[in-house]
């Protein structure tokens, strides 16, 4: 395989195709490759559109507005969605060293976006 593909680089566990990462050093996936190509791609595109799916859904119900909240506990609530984002979509730990103004950023993002369709 390595002579016809070359090094496959490692990709994240967060992957589009349902959290799955594409290897060629996945037994089961260099058995459908040889086996039935088309098959394995098909495979592949149709987690691909399933986990789209999913994160639209997860994002429409991250984005639901509870009123009556205080401005404290709507941004406590952003932050603690935008760290879940972090690690679900981008596999980052958002609390490893480097990444907390990033984490924050976007947190304050999203309150100013909640804010705005809380009004």
């Amino acid at each position: 395989m390595k002579k016809a593909f070359g090094e496959v680089p490692k990709q994240s566990e967060a992957s589009i195709l349902g959290g799955r990462t594409i290897s060629l050093s996945d037994p089961e996936d260099i058995a459908k490759l040889e086996q039935n190509t088309a098959e394995l791609v098909q495979e592949w595109e149709e987690r691909a559109v399933h986990h789209k799916q999913a994160v639209v859904e997860q994002h429409q119900a991250d984005d639901v507005f509870e009123k009556g909240m205080s401005r404290d506990e709507l941004f406590a609530e952003c932050l603690a969605q935008t760290k879940e984002r972090f690690r679900r979509d981008r596999g980052i730990d958002p609390e490893a060293p480097g990444w907390a103004q990033w984490v924050l950023s976007d947190a304050e993002k999203l309150f100013e976006e909640r804010l705005k369709k809380g009004s």
